[in-house]
């Protein structure tokens, strides 16, 4: 009973968690810079329109995201209860880099209210994962000096942070 709108069978990963058993549905390691901040960001869906199994069922899908350097966890923000009616849910949170690789992991926990863990849970799907750096630089911008044509100038400006390069706007007839 799969359908999601425009992704339909074109999700990254789905799948079918172990009833009650937190589990990691995709990692991988990404380098990262110490001291540099980072959104980390995963769409997570509830495929099964209605339930596998007759009465009352009680399930439920959580989904968070973690991190992981050298050898700590983190987890990071948590959705819980996501149901098929709420599509596609954008699961984001922001870390700081402690260390030059970092894991990232999206976990997923099929709840099932039976002790004996016989229920299906839903099934699940995860789409378009990203990291991506945030920019934090404190740029320190001095007045604007006239100039004529063919003349040089010394540009004083003061920043903290990397620039890998800078943009004249417009790039002709300054």
């Amino acid at each position: 009973n799969c359908n999601r709108d425009s992704k339909e069978i074109a999700f990254f990963l789905f799948g079918d968690p172990t009833p009650n058993t937190p589990q990691r549905a995709w990692y991988q390691s990404s380098p990262t810079r110490v001291g540099s901040k980072y959104k980390f960001t995963a769409y997570v869906t509830n495929i099964e329109e209605s339930p596998r199994q007759e009465g009352d069922n009680g399930k439920s899908l959580h989904f968070w995201l973690g991190i992981k350097s050298k050898d700590s966890f983190t987890q990071l923000k948590q959705i819980d209860y996501v149901e098929y009616k709420d599509g596609w849910v954008e699961l984001s949170d922001e870390f700081t880099a402690d260390y030059n690789t970092t894991e990232l992991s999206v976990w997923v926990l099929g709840g099932c209210p039976s002790k004996l863990d016989d229920c299906l849970s839903y099934g699940f799907g995860i789409d378009e994962i990203s990291l991506v750096p945030i920019d934090d630089y404190n740029l320190d911008i001095q007045n604007d000096t006239t100039i004529c044509i063919n003349d040089s100038f010394q540009t004083n400006n003061i920043f903290t942070g990397e620039i890998e390069s800078v943009a004249w706007s417009p790039t002709t007839g300054l």
